[in-house]
């Protein structure tokens, strides 16, 4: 015998007995004559009546003990991961400078949350030669690779997490966090050379930028937005 899906149970669970609490109720209201023209025989109002009671204070604690609890746990996790995603990006923006090797303001990593902001900051001249982009990319041969790798691996763990906590009915969104998450754990290879660095960067800059590989710069956060939907 096959098992009940989960994201079934969950989706229909709630829904379900919610009706039959409903149903519940208005067999209490009609066993009790306050609506007469409704009522029962007295052979099948006493049952009826103390069968929906039954159900609805188990009902109650269903809800006081499961419904409730399981939601703030849902939504607690979520917001940690939206938190931990922020995070993410503020330790890489300071692991970006660090590479550089620049003096900057304690308010700067803050401020290149923002990705016009960081697009602008990084689109700069670092020397005659290069941008700060191009900077950070040499500057990860010396200094900050492994910081950056444990980052993205970090946040990977985070997601694993919550999809397991979350258990994600929509297929889109725990399709494209499973991906992103798979993304980041292969990223833990990367070596001090050309090929890892820049693959590494290709990857981190679109998230900081908003950058599309086949649209540009889309003007908005595709993994902000699909973490705000959970």
């Amino acid at each position: 015998m096959r098992p009940i899906p989960r994201n079934l149970t969950r989706r229909w669970l709630p829904t379900t007995l919610a009706g039959l609490a409903i149903v519940s109720i208005w067999i209490v209201i009609v066993s009790l004559g306050l609506v007469p023209r409704f009522g029962f025989t007295q052979k099948v109002r006493t049952p009826a009546y103390d069968l929906s009671i039954g159900f609805l204070i188990s009902y109650i604690f269903y809800v006081l003990v499961v419904a409730i609890p399981e939601g703030f746990a849902r939504a607690r996790t979520a917001r940690l991961l939206r938190h931990q995603f922020r995070s993410f990006k503020l330790a890489c923006i300071g692991i970006y400078l660090g590479a550089i090797g620049d003096s900057y303001d304690s308010e700067l990593p803050e401020a290149l949350i923002d990705p016009a902001a960081f697009r602008n900051y990084f689109s700069e001249r670092h020397s005659t030669d290069q941008n700060r982009w191009h900077a950070v990319h040499n500057g990860l041969y010396e200094y900050g690779l492994p910081e950056l790798v444990l980052e993205c691996e970090l946040l990977a763990r985070e997601i694993e997490f919550a999809l397991i906590k979350l258990n994600i009915e929509d297929e889109e969104t725990s399709s494209s966090l499973k991906r992103l998450g798979r993304s980041l754990l292969r990223l833990r290879t990367s070596e001090p050379n050309y090929d890892d660095i820049k693959k590494l960067l290709n990857f981190l800059y679109p998230i900081h930028s908003h950058w599309s590989w086949l649209d540009g710069y889309v003007g908005r956060d595709p993994i902000g937005e699909m973490m705000a939907r959970l």
